[in-house]
């Protein structure tokens, strides 16, 4: 079966488990960033601080990634309503022993 996606919502981006991931993915970075790697700019700072740097680093990085997939959103649904090009077209198969497979065998 092929289907076609047309339109992106929005609200189905940011309220996802994408702004989730990247977070975590942030995080990682951050610690990575001010614990890991040895840099003379940060061994100066405390615990704490760097702690403050991961969470803020890791804020910023989250909502500069969000505000750049949300531009992309907009410019996908921007080419395909007025522009009138295709959508991304997905090929799905059903797997063997599905759920409605088994129903209809009843």
């Amino acid at each position: 079966m092929k289907l076609e996606v047309r339109k992106i919502d929005i609200k189905s981006l940011l309220f996802s488990a994408l702004p989730l991931t990247i977070f975590c993915i942030a995080i990682l970075g951050g610690v990575i960033t001010f614990f890991v790697i040895d840099n003379p700019q940060y061994a100066v700072m405390s615990v704490g601080h760097k702690i403050i740097s991961v969470a803020l680093y890791s804020i910023i990085y989250v909502i500069m990634s969000m505000a750049i997939a949300v531009f992309g959103v907009f410019l996908y649904n921007f080419i395909g309503a007025v522009l009138g090009l295709r959508g991304i077209t997905v090929d799905i198969e059903d797997a063997a022993g599905t759920v409605e497979a088994e129903s209809e065998e009843e």
